[in-house]
């Protein structure tokens, strides 16, 4: 299993929930865990771990849609052309 899926589980799946049983942020676990980058124009942060997969956070949260290089989330699919 991806580490974005794995973490993404961890927070029930649920994109709206940024804390998990043991308090902890999902914010602060992409920070350690990941390398971030921001989105341009946007106040997205893309977590990108070291296995590929990852996870982009703004108001809401999601893992990166399966085959996109950029960072549109898993539940809406890849709308760029990356």
């Amino acid at each position: 299993m991806k580490i974005a899926n794995e973490i993404a589980a961890d927070f029930g799946n649920d994109g709206q929930n940024f804390t998990n049983g043991n308090g902890a942020d999902i914010s602060d676990i992409c920070e350690y865990a990941a390398q971030r980058s921001t989105v341009v124009g946007s106040n997205t942060n893309l977590y990108e771990f070291w296995d590929g997969s990852a996870i982009a956070i703004s108001d809401a949260w999601d893992i990166r849609a399966k085959g996109c290089k950029n960072w549109c989330w898993e539940s809406c699919g890849c709308q760029c052309d990356g």
